[in-house]
């Protein structure tokens, strides 16, 4: 799981950083490493040119509010809704602007894609 130690914002809230070698740092290594131009024109063709379904942003987080993500290993006994309102006052806890505390609330949106 993570911790917090060395990454604090100017507001005091802490950041969760991985121990090197440890499950999630895997995890995130695997994920950056796999983030590739080649990778995401391929998944931009594979989810976009053929969208199997249009809803509001409401409908998308009530859609993957039952999704567990193994990347938020202290969330998964929450629903997503949970995580994307943490997101969202953490940003605005730490004096972000309205629209990065809009990105703290939907940065998660694309995990509707693993049920699609």
């Amino acid at each position: 799981m993570g911790t917090s130690e060395g990454m604090t914002a100017a507001s005091g809230y802490a950041y969760r950083t991985y121990a090197p070698g440890s499950r999630e740092w895997h995890f995130y290594r695997q994920r950056i490493s796999l983030s590739t131009l080649e990778v995401t024109q391929s998944l931009r063709t594979r989810f976009l040119e053929n969208r199997p379904m249009q809803m509001t942003m409401r409908e998308a987080v009530d859609y993957y509010n039952d999704i567990v993500d193994e990347s938020d290993p202290d969330m998964d006994q929450e629903p997503q809704i949970t995580h994307a309102i943490q997101c969202a006052i953490g940003a605005k806890d730490s004096g972000l602007p309205e629209w990065a505390v809009a990105i703290g609330f939907i940065h998660d949106v694309g995990k509707l894609l693993v049920k699609v």
